[in-house]
């Protein structure tokens, strides 16, 4: 058995290192948790800030960058598969696999939440439940 003379022990030498700041020399880690649809659109980093911001306003980067995969993709497997075995094609060709799978497990996850939804619909509301039920239907 530990015997310790800190009375602060089993929890940590020292009980405030988690709230007070400690200088930094150089060795410690720095995380800064990034939002990715959160950008910052100005004259140092663009020709043309307003245009660009009504682009991305009308086409988001997520969905202008894969509508480019999609394509690529797409040339890639009908038209030049030959290239398929060059590392930067296999590794782009896994990464959309990838992409492809997250966005069927987000469309099911979907779908669940749909079937939660109208159930509560149901209960609360049978006229708005027919109403899109019927809809619901009309696309299976």
């Amino acid at each position: 058995m530990a015997v310790s003379s800190n009375p602060f022990s089993p929890w940590t030498e020292n009980p405030w290192q988690h709230w007070l700041p400690s200088p930094s020399f150089g060795g410690s880690t720095f995380v800064q948790p990034i939002n990715p649809w959160n950008f910052t659109i100005n004259h140092i980093n663009s020709r043309a800030p307003a245009t660009e911001a009504a682009v991305v306003a009308k086409h988001s980067y997520g969905r202008q960058i894969g509508r480019i995969s999609d394509l690529l993709h797409t040339l890639l497997t009908k038209h030049h598969a030959d290239l398929l075995d060059e590392s930067s094609a296999a590794e782009f060709m896994a990464m959309w696999r990838e992409v492809e799978a997250i966005k069927a497990t987000g469309a099911a996850e979907r779908v669940r939440q749909l079937a939660k939804d109208l159930a509560a619909l149901k209960v609360d509301d049978p006229l708005e439940h027919a109403r899109l039920r019927k809809l619901v239907q009309g696309s299976l």
